[in-house]
């Protein structure tokens, strides 16, 4: 066999290396370590004829050989230097090599090895590869003291130092790649903690340890932050680190207008000198203080309002204010807003001016005439630490010609009833009315005509006055005057002056006739014959002017007896009764109705609540739309007092009060419903000036006039009763006849109270009812017939003698003059005695 020579390639590789010795046909080199100009020598070896031919695993590899030099050459980014050409002669002996056809396995193996060699030696000269074998190189040095650091810190770190001490002898090592080695290697040893603990804290405050900075936000107290921060640690001692003065900052917060936050950082890095990986440690903390005066706003001499923040960053408040004047609704005379640090805002919106009527009520046009007229005013500009401001004026005018007029009737014991009501009615429409007649049983209540929902705050409808007049058989007549402003164009107004008269009439007295015998045979008033006596009638009605004394006595033919009955009073009527009982056996009742003038009214009468006191609430406005008000209640001596029921007393000399929310208008009409019971309606116009709502409540004023119910006296057959008090509820008094006498309480009419009066031969019972309904008070006399003795006492005394609390006079007489009247009762005395007391006479 002929001896096969080597290829002057494959001659070229082995040239300038070392003799290894083969065994069989593997030839083993080691890498070899390039510097950038010399090639790679190839080792020698010695061709035998038992050589075999290279495998395909073999030839693959070369291929794999050949793409990575290539690599190397096209790909890699670095500046190779001398390497190129080294690369180069490589790369064309490999192709050399995969193109012989009589390629040996041993010839194969050898270039195998040196072209791997060649390779491994690249990335170890590469000057790319220089800082990440200095990062090992620190890792080496840091390790000296690797007990200074926690575990999980210093794993981390030695993790990062395995990884790329294997990455140096990867086969195609990327630069990205070898910065990524290079940075992590920088991160772990950034992060290797301390093994002992270390906290850091700007007084209580503790800040948060990430690596090697340290990171915090505490708040201060005060105006202004501190030029340094003393931050204390376990290990470093105290710090101090300075402000970074350009990076204060003062923001206006999103709750109060005017006060801010001022922020500023602290950023410093320490260093303790020492060669330690974590001997320095940054400090990045973040402080504020919160100060600040609140800025709030002022619509000319109004009350101060506030401001809320927006969406769109603006600062907005909304007040109200009237439009126009007394005289023309829609006139603006203009305003200022001021906020009170002491920047003036600017006008730079107006509306139109809007008019709203009532609404219908289930279909029924309104009838009262109300409307409102409003515009929008708007003001802007900024506050002192030039945060933008905006401010709506609500400015609005009701029109309110409206009124209510209401006759109520209140009997004796204290019930009262609705007897006629226009409701609310435009009072430029309201006429003369008659009323139908009302029995004549209900001559003798009490009649009060009151003007109701009159709007105080609007004023369109003043000075209203009701003067009462009597007419023929107790007719009752009310002249109402009042003047109400007409409304024209623009909001103009008119005033006019209207008087109406309005009419209750009563039915006749019944034609009742006496039974039998028991027949009156007339009656004398103040001494005179009654005008007008009809033997067949029982029932008659008297007319008294005012603070005239009508005392009224029954005459009766002998055989017949009298008793006075049950009476009732109010301020300005009597009813009283009497019982007739003929000698038949036959029974009566004569009634006598006095109706007395009189143009004083009484408390309830002459009570008119104060005008509603209208307040605003700082609270934010929930909506535009919003109806709500904040709170209803009442103002007493200057304090207000939410209550949280729509029924409630008011104490004296307080008035209906309440709180509405910003950019709300408000209004109340009150009208009288019984008593001193008034029934408000508040009406609500919202901020946007269209949305409109109402609440109702009812409201009991006390005064101490209209809650008296006590009498002042009681006259027993036209004596007082003596130490009379009106505290002591309950007495005993002694009477010639018990089935004869009479009983007149003695009370304060102009307080408006009722009195009504029971008796029996027992039993007197009295009961007051004030005016205003809620108090009952009782009086109750326990009746006895006067002795012999007593009688001629009575005689004796004469009738401007008082009887004493129980009844029973006190005289002091000698035992002779006793015994001649004793004597004497049988004659003239008798005579004046039953004179005296036989006939049951009334002071009405």
């Amino acid at each position: 066999m002929a001896e096969k020579k080597p290829n002057p390639l494959y001659r070229g590789m082995m040239a300038g290396t070392a003799i290894a010795m083969l065994t069989g046909s593997v030839l083993t080199v080691g890498p070899a370590i390039a510097d950038d100009t010399t090639p790679t020598p190839a080792p020698s070896t010695t061709i035998t004829d038992n050589d075999s031919p290279a495998d395909q695993n073999q030839k693959t590899r070369l291929d794999q050989l050949a793409a990575d030099t290539a690599w190397w050459l096209d790909e890699s980014g670095y500046d190779l230097g001398g390497q190129r050409a080294t690369l180069e002669e490589t790369r064309q002996q490999l192709d050399t090599l995969r193109q012989d056809s009589q390629l040996t396995a041993s010839q194969a193996q050898q270039a195998i090895e040196t072209a791997a060699s060649r390779l491994a030696a690249i990335p170890a000269s590469l000057p790319a590869m220089q800082p990440l074998r200095d990062k090992l190189s620190q890792y080496d040095k840091d390790s000296e003291h690797a007990d200074r650091y926690t575990a999980a810190t210093w794993n981390t770190y030695t993790q990062a130092k395995q990884e790329a001490t294997a990455f140096l002898g990867s086969a195609r090592p990327a630069k990205t790649e070898i910065q990524e080695h290079a940075n992590r290697l920088d991160t772990a040893r950034n992060n290797l903690a301390w093994a002992q603990d270390t906290e850091y804290r700007i007084g209580d405050t503790p800040l948060t340890v990430t690596g090697g900075t340290a990171t915090g936000t505490i708040r201060l107290d005060g105006d202004t932050l501190p030029d340094t921060l003393t931050v204390t640690s376990n290990r470093f001692g105290d710090i101090t680190i300075p402000l970074d003065k350009p990076t204060v900052s003062w923001k206006q917060d999103d709750t109060t207008l005017g006060v801010g936050t001022t922020t500023g950082h602290y950023d410093y890095t320490y260093d303790d000198g020492t060669d330690s990986p974590i001997r320095r440690v940054n400090f990045h903390v973040t402080a504020t203080v919160t100060h600040g005066t609140p800025v709030t706003g002022r619509f000319n001499d109004g009350e101060p309002f506030q401001f809320a923040k927006t969406t769109d960053g603006t600062w907005e408040a909304l007040t109200s204010a009237q439009l126009g004047t007394t005289t023309n609704l829609d006139t603006w005379a203009g305003g200022t807003v001021t906020l009170s640090d002491g920047t003036t805002l600017t006008q730079t919106g107006m509306t139109d001016v809007a008019v709203n009527t009532a609404p219908d009520v289930d279909g029924v046009p309104d009838q009262s005439g109300w409307q409102t007229r409003g515009r929008t005013i708007t003001y802007t500009g900024k506050d002192r630490n030039n945060t933008p401001v905006r401010v709506q004026v609500k400015a609005t005018r009701i029109y309110d010609p409206s009124l209510s007029l209401k006759l109520q009737r209140t009997s004796a014991d204290g019930t009262t009833a609705t007897i006629w009501d226009t409701g609310t009615v435009n009072s430029l429409n309201v006429k003369n009315t008659g009323l139908k007649p009302l029995p004549y049983t209900m001559l003798g209540d009490k009649y009060v005509l009151t003007a109701g929902n009159l709007n105080t705050a609007a004023g369109n409808v003043r000075d209203v006055k009701i003067t009462p007049r009597l007419g023929g058989n107790g007719t009752r007549a009310w002249t109402v005057s009042y003047t109400v402003d007409q409304i024209g164009e623009h909001g103009a107004l008119t005033p006019t002056t209207r008087t109406i008269t309005v009419t209750q009439p009563f039915d006749p007295a019944p034609a009742n006739k006496p039974n039998g015998q028991a027949r009156l045979t007339g009656f004398l008033v103040n001494g005179q014959p009654m005008a007008g006596f009809n033997p067949d009638q029982t029932d008659y009605t008297l007319h008294a002017k005012n603070g005239e004394r009508m005392i009224v006595t029954p005459q009766a033919a002998p055989g017949v007896t009298v008793t006075t009955g049950p009476s009732r009073q109010t301020a300005y009527t009597t009813v009283q009764t009497w019982l007739v009982t003929g000698p038949d056996g036959a029974t009566s009742t004569y009634t006598v109705t006095l109706v007395r003038e009189h143009d004083k009214p009484t408390a309830d009468e002459a009570f008119q609540p104060g005008e509603p006191h209208a307040g605003f609430t700082d609270e934010k406005n929930p909506s535009l739309d919003n109806t709500r008000l904040y709170s209803v209640g009442y103002m007493l001596d200057g304090k207000y007092t939410p209550v949280a029921k729509d029924t409630f007393d008011i104490p004296a000399g307080g008035v209906l009060a309440w709180q509405a929310y910003p950019g709300q208008t408000v209004e109340a009409n009150g009208t009288r419903v019984s008593g001193m019971t008034w029934k408000y309606t508040i009406g609500v116009l919202a901020a946007d000036q269209q949305t409109y709502g109402t609440r109702d409540v009812t409201v009991t004023f006390i005064t101490q006039a209209t809650s008296k119910a006590v009498l002042d006296g009681v006259k027993v057959d036209g004596k007082p009763i003596g130490g009379f008090n009106p505290a002591t509820r309950e007495y005993e008094i002694r009477v010639a006849n018990p089935d004869k006498y009479t009983v007149t309480p003695l009370f304060d009419k102009d307080s408006g109270m009722s009195v009504t009066v029971e008796k029996t031969s027992t039993l007197a019972t009295i009961t007051v009812v004030s005016a205003d309904g809620r108090v009952k008070t009782v009086y109750k006399l326990h009746v006895a017939k006067q002795s012999g003795l007593d009688a001629v006492k009575t005689l004796l005394q004469g009738d401007h003698d008082e009887l004493a609390a129980t009844g029973a006079p006190i005289l002091i007489v000698t035992i002779a003059a006793v015994t001649m009247m004793l004597a004497g009762l049988t004659g003239v005395g008798y005579m004046l005695l039953h004179r005296k007391h036989g006939t049951d006479h009334a002071d009405m």
